[in-house]
């Protein structure tokens, strides 16, 4: 974890920094300083996970620390430590994980610090979700016969009925036999408007479509050559969609 000190007091900032270094091993840097606009710089040049912040200083109050990130995201802890027990309600009304007095009171600090360490925590297993989510959004997991595989929709081109399995057509060249039907694909991607059923036998990625002939029966031509058909009673619906997404 990475803190930043604020306080005019040195002596206030070197018995904090000793006791976190005694209490919380985990804290592997901190950074002091004494008023806010020397904090504010330090905490946009560090990102901080937690920052203990007195209040009654020069310049400024450490109350008025969010005036300073009025147009950016909040990624830090706030931890007041003062000998001034009126801000309290101020101060939780910025949303600080907790309000201590001086002289401090270890046991007070160290539950402060874990509020703190379980926020990072759910904060990080949040984001490790909303990663996995979009990943989820943009792949198409596939059983094969020994384990997964993980195709992103941008390299799938087309695939193809064969019966009760279906091949896959992926940008490197590759072919992936998958025995499911392409009615289990086409219900799979049904709400990715990329990709068009354009014939019964065929579910093919819009952005691989080279051209439109309308000649024999009228076709597609993909771009590495193939040529796929479209039915006529699909062509209106594949002009609304190219409309729409181009």
């Amino acid at each position: 974890m990475k803190v930043i000190l604020i306080d005019d007091e040195e002596n206030a900032i070197v018995l904090l920094k000793t006791v976190l270094q005694e209490t919380f091993p985990e804290i592997k840097n901190m950074y002091a300083a004494t008023d806010l606009d020397a904090g504010i710089e330090l905490i946009h040049k560090y990102d901080p996970d937690i920052v203990f912040l007195d209040i009654e200083m020069p310049n400024h109050s450490g109350l008025q620390i969010l005036d300073f990130f009025e147009d950016k995201n909040v990624n830090f802890n706030i931890i007041f430590v003062t000998a001034y027990n009126q801000y309290a309600i101020e101060a939780f009304k910025l949303s600080a994980v907790d309000y201590i007095l001086k002289p401090i009171n270890i046991n007070h600090l160290k539950e402060a610090v874990l509020k703190c360490k379980k926020r990072i925590e759910e904060k990080e297993v949040s984001q490790k979700l909303e990663k996995l989510k979009k990943l989820t959004l943009n792949t198409l997991p596939i059983e094969v016969p020994n384990g997964i595989i993980f195709l992103s929709y941008d390299e799938i081109q087309y695939l193809e009925a064969d019966g009760s399995y279906t091949n896959i057509y992926i940008e490197d060249g590759n072919t992936k036999v998958i025995s499911k039907t392409l009615k289990f694909f086409v219900d799979q991607l049904e709400e990715n408007e990329f990709f068009f059923k354009s014939h019964r036998s065929y579910l093919v990625n819009i952005k691989y479509v080279k051209e439109y002939v309308k000649t024999e029966g009228g076709y597609l031509i993909m771009k590495n050559g193939t040529r796929i058909p479209l039915a006529k009673v699909n062509y209106d619906i594949f002009s609304e969609r190219i409309k729409r997404l181009f």
